[in-house]
């Protein structure tokens, strides 16, 4: 299972750190939290069993295990 949530202007950071954390240890294989107005532009973090990573508005989204050969860079995402 993939977990995907995009930040609204009110949520913050450690709440959703923690509500990621616990969707992992609840046997998602990772969980996409995206900042569409991170400070230097879109970021994600990626949570799974191994830790966070950041994805910066340059990088990309990848499936890994979850969706094997998935690809998604942040930009595309982005575009409205």
């Amino acid at each position: 299972m993939l977990g995907f949530e995009v930040l609204s202007p009110d949520d913050r950071w450690p709440a959703v750190a923690a509500k990621a954390r616990e969707f992992v240890r609840a046997g998602s294989k990772a969980v996409w939290a995206i900042d569409p107005a991170g400070p230097a532009g879109p970021v994600a973090r990626v949570y799974t069993r191994q830790g966070m990573r950041m994805v910066g508005s340059n990088g990309i989204l990848r499936g890994s295990r979850v969706l094997p050969g998935f690809r998604l860079p942040l930009a595309d995402l982005m575009k409205g």
